[in-house]
Parts: structure tokens; sequence; C-alpha cells
């Protein structure tokens, strides 16, 4: 089994906003078997907070300005109950921690935990779901962020040449030293002014590198994060990634509509977790990811690849075009759902209704629903007029969606990239 740690999804510098991060995770399982999240990433993030489906965020969309998710795309409880998403729980001594135990902790150090729920009980939500965890040491943890932050002392990511810079240095040599803590303490700095806010996206970056890669190390998982989030000043260990793949090797891999993120936003999770399903079934596709994290070794393996890539597209395209048909079928059924019954066939004269309907047939959503219903010959004898404008308006936009998608025209291309373009 592949599992990735997702170091770069940190809120605290950077919001995407929750469409992106629901894309990065369904991009990342098109390969990986599972995502990991530590135990502190689930709890405080609050774009996978509003992508739960059963769980009542209330007014956080509007409050953090997330709002561009609808109710269909939520439901990332689903990835969790499945295992496709795993969770990094920590153990100090012999006691796991709960997310619920995790949230009083948190909620009782000096300095507040940015983005860190208003109440228990979204940590009791999450504590109900059927989470696969991987244990992680606290002690070990903390041990590790203590040395990595003291490693790269007077080095360029870390010169040691101001007061705050020293001041941090003494913060570093305490092995229980929480992220949280020296975030607050450069965010007071750069508040009063002594430190610039380059000085502070530098630090933040030096620290969050040291941080955010000894979950990764402890649970025996890849790391996917940005190359400013590595700590060049450590030794990362045997199967560093080296870019070792020519560019024109995957000039004949076949390109795919299918990998166009909007397509992923017309997937619920659900839809999403099936079709993966049967993604796994395809032969060598353990070559995908051998590309992916760049050990390819021969030319063999290539050919390998490029025929489970074939495979791969050739699948990816054949399941999202059946959801997306199923869901233009449903459509149809909404739209007959939205009209009222008010005139019978017999009140037009001989030939009037093929005029009604040939001047209808023009009108681009009816014109669809004379082709899959004829109502002409249909057992009611009824003619049917929209009532409902808004409700019809939203099937519109949802079904010009699917249809472009569906297009052959589509022309929005995806090649294979590796993990760190």
């Amino acid at each position: 089994m592949s599992s990735v740690y997702l170091g770069d999804i940190d809120p605290n510098n950077r919001i995407m906003s929750p469409l992106w991060i629901r894309r990065h995770f369904m991009t990342k399982l098109l390969v990986w078997d599972s995502v990991v999240l530590s135990d502190s990433q689930i709890l405080t993030d609050p774009r996978i907070n509003v992508l739960m489906r059963g769980f009542d965020s209330e007014d956080l969309p509007e409050k953090l300005g997330m709002t561009d998710i609808n109710k269909e795309q939520k439901g990332f409880e689903d990835l969790i109950n499945h295992g496709l998403v795993k969770i990094a729980s920590r153990k100090k001594g012999n006691v796991t921690f709960d997310l619920r135990d995790l949230y009083s902790e948190m909620c009782s150090r000096p300095n507040p935990i940015p983005f860190l729920p208003d109440s228990y009980k979204y940590s009791s939500y999450l504590d109900s779901l059927r989470m696969t965890k991987l244990i992680y040491d606290l002690d070990r943890i903390e041990h590790m962020f203590s040395n990595n932050l003291q490693g790269g002392v007077g080095t360029t990511r870390f010169p040691n040449t101001t007061r705050v810079e020293n001041e941090l240095v003494e913060m570093f040599k305490n092995d229980h030293i929480n992220f949280s803590t020296i975030l607050e303490y450069i965010k007071e700095k750069r508040k009063d002014g002594e430190i610039t806010q380059e000085e502070y996206y530098r630090i933040y970056e030096y620290v969050f590198s040291c941080y955010s890669i000894n979950i990764s190390a402890q649970t025996n998982c890849y790391l996917s994060t940005e190359f400013k989030n590595i700590p060049l000043h450590i030794d990362c260990g045997t199967g560093d990634f080296q870019e070792n793949t020519p560019s024109e090797r995957f000039d004949e891999l076949p390109r795919s509509w299918a990998l166009n993120p909007l397509i992923l936003d017309e997937l619920s999770f659900d839809e999403f977790i099936q079709m993966k399903t049967e993604l796994n079934k395809i032969q060598n596709i353990d070559m995908i990811m051998k590309c992916y994290n760049g050990t390819l070794l021969n030319d063999q393996e290539y050919y390998s690849f490029y025929d489970a890539w074939e495979k791969y597209v050739f699948t990816l395209e054949l399941y999202i075009k059946n959801i997306l048909s199923k869901k233009k079928i449903e459509l149809y059924r909404e739209f007959i759902k939205l009209s009222d019954i008010r005139l019978k066939q017999r009140t037009f004269l001989t030939g009037g209704w093929e005029v009604v309907k040939s001047w209808l047939s023009q009108v681009p959503i009816i014109g669809d629903l004379l082709n899959v219903i004829d109502l002409a010959n249909s057992s009611n004898d009824y003619i049917r007029l929209i009532s409902h404008k808004k409700q019809w308006n939203d099937l519109v936009e949802k079904k010009d969606r699917i249809d472009n998608l569906l297009s052959p025209h589509t022309k929005i291309i995806t090649k294979f990239k590796n993990d760190t373009d």
C-alpha cells in the first residue's frame, strides 16, 4: 500500500479554498492508495471542516469566505470511512489520544491554536468516524522537531544574526516546543515591526520545513510538499526524489479530458470512491506509482508504465462518462418534476401540437427533453409548463456544465506530471 502525507496544505500561511482542497485530495487519490493527515490537521483545518457532510459548520464558511462548495460536493468523511484518508494519531507514553482528548489539550495551551474549533463537538464527530489510525510517538516527534530546528542554525536558511533569531534559537532548545508557540511569537514580532514581512515568511518557511516532515518519517509514508518546505539542512534519508526522467519520455502519453479538475467537481465523494475501486483493478497500476515517485529504472519499465497509463486513462474516461450520463438522466427527471400539468393535447387542432413541438424544440433544454420523452406520444396526453423558475435555472446550469464536460470539443488537457511540478 502506498500512502502519502500531505505536508503542503497548511492553512496558517496560505488559505486555499475548500474546492481547491477537494480537488487536491481527489487528484492525489487517483494515484495513491491513501492520503495521510495528522490529528492536528484534521482537527484544525477549516477547509476540511467545511467539506464534512454530517457536521453543521454553522457560520464557518461565511466567516472565512469559504462558500465555494455546494452540498453535493461535501462528504469528506466518506474518504475517512473507506480508509482512503488515514489519520496519524499521537501517543504519549501508553496513552493514545482521541481527537476529543487532543482538542482539550489544545484548549489548555497558553497560546491560541489557529483555526481550533470553538466547541468540542467537531472533535467528537470526527471520533465517531471509522478512522484508520497510524500511531506516532509524540515525544519522538517533539524531539525530532527540536533537533531539526537546531540543525539549521547558522545556515543560509536561518543565519541567526538578529535578536529575534537569537531568541528563537533559545526556544528551539526546548524538547517540547510547539509549532503554534513559534508561530504566535513571530506574528507578534511582525506586528511590532521587529521583523519585516519578508523575514517573517523566511522564518516561517524554515520552521514549517522542520515540522512538516516528521509525521511522514514516523508513519513510514511518502511526503507531498513544496520544495521550499524541504529541510535541506538535514539528511532526509534514502529514497530522496531525483529528477531522472527526461521530459520527452512523456510525449507519447495519451492526453485525456478526464483529468480536468472541473470534472472532479461534478463527482460526489461516493462516486469517486467507486471509480477508484475500478481503477485499482488495472494491471500493472503499480508502474504508474513508480513513475509518480521517480523510481522507473529502465526502458522495459517505461514501456510497462505506458501500457498501464493507457489502460488507466481509458478506464477513467469510461467511468466518468458513465457517471455524468447517469447524472444527465436524473436531471431530465428533475426537469419533468418541475413541470405542471395544465393543458390537454386534445385542445389543439389537428397538427397544432406538431407546430408547438417544432417551436419548443428550438429551446435548448426543452429540445433535449423532447429527445428523451416525446410528449406528443406520452400516455398522459398532457403538455407540461414550467412553473419553478429558480429550480429550473439551477438544473439548466448543472446540465450545461455536464454537457460541456462530455463535449467532444473539450480541449483541456493534462499530461502526467511528477509530484514536484
